[in-house]
């Protein structure tokens, strides 16, 4: 039996989106051929841990993160973003007010020896 440590293992070492959907082909394919192998792959209700085919086709798709967000939201992972960011933003300011309240003043500092130096050398 394959366990769950064993795929989330194998799967963190693939670098690329093809080889991580080659990945999910093969279990995709080796758990239709051999049930077995993934019989204690179940939650406590005993769903399946792992979709293999919705995984594939979403490592297949060119942008994964969008073809996730589309499938589950309807829209790419930039609108999801987007729409979330607004949801939870708890503020009416303007980007310009959000700015003035970031600002801080720089307190002036009495020039030393090493920051006459410094100056010196910025100037040439």
């Amino acid at each position: 039996m394959i366990t769950r440590e064993e795929i989330r293992t194998a799967f963190a070492t693939l670098e690329t989106n093809e080889q991580k959907a080659e990945f999910c082909r093969e279990h995709m394919e080796q758990e239709r051929e051999m049930p077995e192998l993934y019989e204690n792959l179940v939650d406590s209700m005993g769903r399946k841990l792992f979709n293999f085919k919705g995984l594939y086709e979403c490592w297949s798709s060119d942008s994964p993160k969008d073809h996730w967000a589309q499938k589950n939201y309807g829209m790419t992972m930039r609108e999801y973003t987007m729409r979330y960011i607004t949801k939870t933003s708890k503020t009416d300011k303007t980007t310009e007010e959000m700015i003035e309240d970031a600002t801080v003043e720089v307190p002036d500092v009495k020039e030393d020896d090493v920051s006459k130096v410094i100056g010196e050398m910025n100037e040439v």
